[in-house]
């Protein structure tokens, strides 16, 4: 399976230092053409490329997140909580833009975690990016957070893979052990504040 990402050496190298989140969507410095599609067991241990990653943060209309017991195929995040849901970007998503091609990518991983999910369902928007040299997955992959936020009357039901899904209030998640990208996440979330 060839997956999504690009190569460090052609972008500037100030979006690889440090561990950060911002607003700028990074997405404003690519190109369809910086994208490379390469298998995912060529690049997964290489350094000289980052995987780009949709992180969706799913919030209900009363502000609890979609929180989770990390399992499935990344055993680096193993005993971890986590409040995003998200995975490779795969040749299936690409489209004619970089930020349609995220939204894709987006849009298939959250049908493939919640079994009643439709495109239809809340309001999905890009909120900005993460990124992190502090652990093995972020030496390896750059996080493009989006946020779902669900109306009054939307619900979704987590998949057999979200089996253990909770919604929790930011209060309640800060107290969990959470995964690094999900604390920069929300901190991301909470300084946008795009949606009231």
């Amino acid at each position: 399976m060839s997956i999504c990402c690009i190569e460090k050496q052609s972008i500037d190298e100030s979006w690889w230092t440090d561990t950060y989140y911002t607003e700028n969507t990074f997405l404003n410095d690519l190109r369809v053409g910086d994208l490379r599609w390469l298998p995912r067991s060529r690049v997964e241990d290489d350094p000289s490329y980052k995987q780009l990653i949709p992180y969706v943060l799913v919030k209900s209309s009363n502000n609890a997140f979609a929180c989770y017991q990390r399992a499935g195929t990344e055993i680096r995040l193993h005993a971890f909580m986590s409040c995003g849901v998200g995975g490779h970007i795969e040749e299936v998503d690409k489209r004619e833009t970089v930020i349609e091609t995220v939204l894709a990518g987006a849009r298939r991983e959250l049908s493939e975690e919640f079994a009643n999910y439709q495109s239809n369902i809340g309001r999905l928007q890009i909120i900005g990016v993460i990124h992190e040299n502090e652990t093995e997955v972020g030496l390896h992959h750059i996080g493009i957070v989006l946020l779902l936020q669900l109306g009054e009357t939307e619900s979704l039901c987590p998949d057999l893979e979200l089996k253990d899904c909770v919604w929790l209030s930011r209060d309640q998640l800060l107290v969990q052990r959470l995964e690094l990208w999900s604390k920069l996440a929300l901190q991301l979330e909470e300084t946008v504040c795009l949606i009231p």
